[in-house]
């Protein structure tokens, strides 16, 4: 698949269209160092690539001419809409060095869509999710070499495509102006064993659930879109969470316990039907509006029902902490992982439930005894090119 396939969706009437071939580069006279593997520059996750990319916009002119420039700091008014009405949504990606020596991006169609759907959800502009995606790639294609070297294959970058309000406007009124900015942030493999660095240092996470007076998301709000106003009210109980000992809240909802979330990653259980005893691949519904619908998480899904049809049931379906805890103590509860573009596929090893810890660190260990791992394989194979398919969007880069 190429940019040229996605669909040109999200063009504003009477305004200018968001534009990738209008793009002017300022290259960088600096460039920064890259951290090794390991580091804890690398782990504190905020080294960015030489370059960034901004657009900005005007609810009189539409979308303006794309800028490539030094990475840097952005000015902008103390009155700012996205400072005090939370206009702020954003995207997370990777960009892939495969092992055949080209840069890949997975899926970055829906990643594109969903950044619309967000910045819609809150009154920021629309934009053509064709053109974003290419705006990644003039990115890469400036800082990829340098950043993933031919030579060493296997590696990623974290991508963070966002949309903020940047108008003056104390007012409580609609924004006028925004900005479109996307940098590339070298990034650690949470997900691996026990990797380099890693402060954490096991092979999966320990969740706590959330009390019944902490709710992350509701029916009729925005849990489905991707905006800072998901995530900063969370920190205090993550903080605590981690305080304990734990990694991620597990995030439930209503009175009976709905699992929704673990952290900012979607979650998954497989299990046995109490009546049937067939296996199931369970996870929330995205009907609901309570959770993000997740590329990983989707992909998940596209794999489960494609390849592993015969051994299990995908069921996407309300289910609650009772539930889990009566099959955990039946011996049916046979794993847990949270997916997500962070954590990519990480088995969870224990659930903290009221007084309870359901330990589930003995029914994951590998490829042939665990869905999660087996899938998480399989995705890694399309991400670094091992397995041609058409999820991994290659990127053309300078001769």
């Amino acid at each position: 698949m190429t940019a040229q396939d996605i669909p040109k969706t999200g063009l504003t009437s009477g305004l200018q269209s968001l534009d990738a071939s209008k793009t002017r580069f300022t290259r960088s006279e600096i460039l920064r160092p890259v951290p090794e593997p390991g580091s804890a520059e690398l782990w504190a996750q905020n080294a960015s690539s030489d370059h960034m990319v901004t657009v900005r916009w005007t609810d009189t002119g539409g979308w303006e001419a794309p800028e490539l420039k030094p990475f840097g700091d952005f000015t902008i008014s103390p009155l700012a809409s996205a400072l005090h009405y939370a206009t702020q949504c954003f995207e997370g990606m990777k960009v892939y060095r495969g092992h055949d020596g080209k840069l890949r991006l997975f899926r970055p169609v829906l990643n594109a869509q969903r950044l619309r759907m967000s910045a819609m959800r809150i009154s920021l502009p629309d934009f053509d999710a064709a053109e974003m995606v290419k705006l990644i790639e003039i990115l890469m294609q400036v800082d990829g070499e340098r950043w993933l070297p031919k030579d060493k294959p296997g590696n990623f970058l974290y991508l963070r495509p966002a949309m903020i309000g940047t108008g003056r406007q104390i007012g409580v009124q609609l924004p006028r102006e925004a900005v479109l900015f996307i940098v590339a942030v070298a990034w650690p493999d949470f997900s691996c064993e026990n990797p380099p660095g890693n402060p954490l240092s096991r092979k999966g996470l320990r969740l706590i659930t959330s009390q019944e007076d902490s709710i992350r998301a509701w029916p009729g709000g925005f849990g489905y879109a991707k905006v800072g106003a998901n995530y900063g009210p969370s920190f205090l109980l993550h903080g605590l969470a981690v305080k304990a000992g734990y990694d991620q809240i597990l995030w439930l909802f209503g009175p009976d316990g709905q699992v929704t979330e673990a952290g900012s990653s979607n979650f998954f259980v497989v299990m046995k039907d109490a009546s049937t005893g067939q296996v199931e691949l369970v996870t929330a519904p995205i009907t609901d509006g309570i959770i993000l619908d997740g590329v990983t998480r989707r992909s998940v899904l596209d794999l489960a029902r494609s390849r592993l049809r015969d051994k299990l049931v995908v069921a996407e379906k309300s289910f609650n902490m009772a539930d889990l805890e009566l099959a955990w103590e039946e011996g049916r509860l046979l794993e847990a992982f949270v997916s997500g573009t962070a954590f990519f596929i990480t088995p969870v090893l224990a659930i903290k439930y009221k007084t309870r810890e359901l330990d589930l660190g003995g029914n994951q260990d590998g490829p042939e005894s665990s869905f999660a791992l087996q899938i998480k394989d399989w995705l890694k194979n399309i991400m670094y090119g091992s397995d041609s398919h058409e999820w991994g969007l290659v990127i053309e880069e300078p001769k």
